[in-house]
């Protein structure tokens, strides 16, 4: 009976001896994936992570520079351009390093070297059209290529989204081998005495090599500690990490002083509720994308600040880690393209010399004003006016002279217009185009003699036709009140004809087109 309980005792202690090895073997193994795994992540995506972050910095400042300079046509923002092109250059030639080590990634980084060539190429074209002083050329192309830039960004992005994938992949596999080496450890303890004693000590094995992993984590905050973005950690409402760029954001001298305080302290009163709400989300669905917010420095200056939310466990507890970027020049940039796009904007629709409407804003007019017309059975005049003998004018006094005259007929024959709710426009040349909503036949006869009258009173000399000869306009009307069936380019060449038939009265006269209906 002894020889058999010793037998047994032996036999036990054999099975524990050997489940401890076994269990002992396979967590091993799990552990030394783990290592892998980490050094993995710690050597390869997160490197891969902030090479990809600095070429969109450096990107991002060559674009900076050459906005800022078409904006303000100041030098000074030119100069980061060559700096920040240096460092792409540099960063691509890491990225291609990258991509020969690791060929899960080559084809992303392959798209993203194509699309900054593209990109580059861009700025290259822009910056020499600046250094050809073609500064309004460089705003339009400009203007027109953002969609290289969005290609880059897209691509980016995409290869951001791929790394973070893979270092989530990564966690969540180093959590499954931690958790199955925990199942073997509980099983070893059911069995024997032994084998709770070493469930103990794997159990106390694998904590130690969590929390490893989790120091490994914190070694990467130093990362976080130079960036030159805003980054805090909040934990149930309260600040529990910043780094210094945070606190050069909210105007303190040292991070430490903002640890320990309500999140909610530093958003401004409007946000609050939106901070929170994206705080719950961003714990749930781990990250939620940019917006912009306003912050309150402690001295209480506002602050426009773009806003990432994260979520992730920090010290073993749900967290939000937040990304703010100070926006104010931005927007201000933005208002300030903004404004230049409806200066150019406006400054296309008139005209150079005169100062009046041209004819791309008659051009989209006219049928505006023609639809009107016809919806509201309202009736609407067109005159059509050139100046009379104006080529004797220009060859006896010379085009300077001519201009002073287009002018001085463009600014009374606008003021005649706006007294009746209509617009002047400068139709070609020497030819001027009135039109007058809402104005019948004789009405608009009447306007139309009140120019006529006021150009011939300002007195004007013509003496490329005689000594006594004035300048005077002839004029055509054209009213749509019963052309309803017509186009508007009928009605437009019926007012061509009536100036035609003015020319051939004697000039200095008014001419009425016939009404035709279609």
């Amino acid at each position: 009976m002894v020889r058999r309980n010793d037998w047994r005792l032996a036999s036990l202690y054999i099975c524990t001896v050997g489940l401890f090895l076994i269990i002992s073997i396979v967590n091993y193994v799990s552990f030394r994936e783990i290592t892998t795994s980490t050094t993995q992540v710690n050597e390869q995506m997160y490197p891969l992570d902030q090479t990809v972050g600095h070429l969109l910095l450096a990107v991002v400042s060559q674009e900076t520079a050459i906005r800022g300079f078409l904006l303000t046509q100041n030098q000074t923002f030119l100069e980061p351009f060559e700096q920040g092109k240096r460092e792409a250059e540099i960063v691509n030639q890491q990225l291609t390093d990258i991509g020969i080590r690791d060929h899960h990634y080559k084809a992303a980084i392959e798209s993203i070297q194509e699309s900054l060539a593209q990109v580059e190429l861009f700025f290259l074209q822009v910056k020499q059209l600046i250094d050809d002083d073609q500064v309004e050329e460089a705003f339009i192309l400009h203007n027109e290529g953002n969609s290289e830039m969005e290609l880059f960004r897209e691509q980016i992005q995409s290869l951001s989204k791929l790394v973070v994938s893979t270092i989530a992949k990564s966690w969540s596999d180093q959590k499954s081998r931690a958790n199955y080496s925990m199942n073997m450890i509980i099983a070893g303890s059911i069995i024997s005495f032994f084998a709770i004693i070493a469930t103990w000590m794997m159990f106390r094995t694998t904590k130690q090599a969590l929390k490893n992993t989790f120091d490994s984590e914190r070694r990467y905050r130093r990362l976080v500690d130079h960036s030159p973005d805003a980054i805090a950690v909040h934990q149930d409402g309260i600040v529990v990490f910043a780094n210094p760029a945070c606190a050069q954001l909210m105007g303190v001298d040292d991070s430490a002083q903002l640890i320990g305080m309500p999140m909610l302290k530093f958003v401004h009163q409007p946000f609050a509720d939106l901070v929170v709400s994206r705080a719950k989300q961003a714990i749930e669905d781990n990250e939620v994308g940019a917006l912009d917010e306003q912050f309150i420095k402690l001295d209480g200056e506002i602050i426009d600040v773009e806003v990432t939310a994260i979520g992730f466990p920090y010290n073993g507890r749900p967290a939000v880690l937040i990304m703010a970027r100070e926006v104010g020049f931005r927007k201000e940039a933005e208002r300030k393209m903004e404004m230049a796009n409806t200066l150019l904007q406006r400054l296309s629709m008139l005209d150079g010399l005169t100062g009046i409407s041209n004819r791309r804003s008659f051009d989209e007019d006219i049928q505006k004003y023609w639809n009107a017309s016809k919806h509201n059975q309202v009736p609407i005049t067109i005159l059509l006016f050139d100046i009379d003998n104006f080529k004797a004018y220009n060859d006896f006094y010379g085009h300077q002279a001519g201009d002073v005259c287009l002018q001085s007929i463009a600014d009374t024959a606008e003021d005649e217009a706006k007294k009746v709710g209509g617009t002047a426009y400068r139709y070609g040349g020497e030819e001027f185009a009135i039109l007058l909503p809402d104005l019948n036949e004789d009405k608009a006869l009447h306007v139309a003699s009140r120019i006529r009258q006021a150009i011939e009173e300002r007195f004007i000399p013509n003496a490329g036709i005689s000594s006594d000869t004035l300048v005077t306009i002839s004029i055509g009307v054209a009213t749509s009140d019963l052309a309803y069936d017509q186009s508007w380019e009928q009605w437009l060449r019926a007012a061509d004809q009536a100036l035609y038939k003015a020319k051939n009265q004697g000039r200095n006269s008014i001419s009425v087109a016939e009404k035709v209906l279609n």
